[in-house]
This record gives structure tokens, sequence and C-alpha cells, in this order.
């Protein structure tokens, strides 16, 4: 038997805007030189409320639009046993929302990110993680996902 406890699984939240009209999701452009390879979703894995209060306000701070978590539907579940985009020993746990309603333009989040629309079909460069929770949306993919 081993008595070293694992340690928990960090829990994130990731939120898909998709404007269907235009065939456009939102995604975070990093302004950051060593991240300017890579977009990503709108994306925390750092709070404390319930975690469609954190999409909801994450989704307000780094994009400038407006959801009520009434308006987030669970998507997907993603599960990366190496952590965060592979870094780190600990496991973590995304919860994807789909947003169904917003209000709002998107503006600068805070530094040094911008959101844009993106469309669906060309989307920049995501990193991995990203990566995975947008084709399991637009394939229509099992509701749980693992990577790693």
């Amino acid at each position: 038997m081993n008595d070293t406890a694992s340690p928990p699984a960090t829990v994130a939240t990731c939120v898909i805007v998709h404007d269907k009209a235009t065939d456009q999701v939102v995604t975070i452009r990093n302004n950051a030189h060593y991240l300017q390879r890579e977009e990503s979703l709108p994306a925390d894995k750092r709070f404390s409320e319930h975690p469609d209060s954190a999409a909801a306000r994450c989704l307000r701070e780094q994009t400038g639009l407006n959801v009520d978590p009434a308006d987030l539907v669970l998507d997907r579940v993603l599960t990366m046993a190496a952590g965060w985009e592979g870094y780190g020993s600990q496991a973590c746990v995304v919860l994807v929302f789909r947003a169904l309603r917003w209000s709002g333009e998107l503006a600068q989040g805070y530094q040094p990110q911008q959101a844009v629309w993106s469309p669906l079909d060309r989307l920049p460069k995501l990193s991995p993680t990203f990566t995975a929770i947008i084709d399991a949306y637009r394939d229509e993919s099992p509701l749980y996902i693992t990577r790693g």
C-alpha cells in the first residue's frame, strides 16, 4: 500500500463563446514575448467561487463580455494527468462551458492579453489544451476528454 497521497487535481474553467451567425469564437491573443506563439480561449485556474461564476468572471476580465452564469452550459470536461499544458505533476480538470448568450463588446483584457473574434474554420495557433477543447467542440466529440 502506498502511503503517499496524490495532490488534489487543479480545477480550471474555460469558456467557448461561439457567434454562430458569423461562425467565430473568442480567442485570447497573448502579447507577452514568451506567449506569442499560441493563442488561447478565455480560461482561469485560480478561483474560489462556484465554477460557473468563475467562468463568467473570467470571461468578463479577459474579454469584456458579460454572461450570466445561468447562460453557461457545461459543454465538456477535460482531464490532464500531466497538469495544465503538461507543466507540473499535478493533474488538472478543465470544466469547459459554452456561453448561450452574452452582452458587451470585446475589450482589452488584463495585460498582456487581447480578446479577438476568430473564424472557427481558420483559428490561430492554439496551445495543445485549447486545440483539444476546440476540436472536441467542433467535432461534437464526447463530453469527457482525456489528455496525457
